[in-house]
């Protein structure tokens, strides 16, 4: 029987089968702690780089949102809206109004048509959720003076407009 051999194999811990393999996004700051905490569940790690954060987050969010919106045009101004529905059905149907050209069903469309300018469709913006969306729609509105809106939509309290004063001073 060889000593060194019963010696080194008794000395070393039993190792563990991992549990499960873990597929992380390879970020160097957080590698060897999150390897360092998996391991220790017997866990096992396993690092892909991605070049683009893209495929990393929810494409879901723009489509599926609902509240108040921005559309830029190339001209600098942007159409402030709300909608309670999903927000690609609603920029869906501000694009068919250019595109079918029917100016009097959507301000972005008659800007666009009258104007001849282009919609950047791809740079929206969600600016607020749901919840109270009609009165933040009216703010942002009233916050953003370059705008093409037809109206100031919700109808704002006295206050508001006494504020606005005197941020403007």
């Amino acid at each position: 029987m060889d000593l060194k051999r019963v010696i080194s194999e008794s000395a070393m811990p039993e190792r563990q089968k991992q549990l499960a393999t873990a597929v992380l996004p390879y970020v160097q700051i957080f590698r060897a702690k999150i390897r360092g905490i998996l391991n220790h569940y017997n866990i096992g790690t396993v690092h892909k780089l991605h070049k683009k954060i893209g495929p990393m987050i929810s494409k879901t969010t723009r489509t599926k949102a609902l509240g108040i919106y921005s559309v830029p045009c190339e001209c600098g101004k942007a159409y402030i809206g709300e909608t309670g529905r999903a927000m690609k059905t609603r920029l869906d149907e501000h694009s068919c109004c250019i595109r079918l050209r029917h100016p009097s069903k959507s301000a972005v469309a008659e800007h666009s048509i009258n104007e001849n300018h282009q919609i950047k469709f791809e740079d929206v913006k969600i600016l607020a959720r749901y919840w109270d969306r009609l009165t933040k729609e009216a703010i942002e509105i009233r916050l953003n003076p370059n705008n093409m809106n037809r109206d100031e939509g919700y109808t704002l309290s006295k206050a508001w407009k006494y504020g606005e004063s005197l941020n403007r001073q």
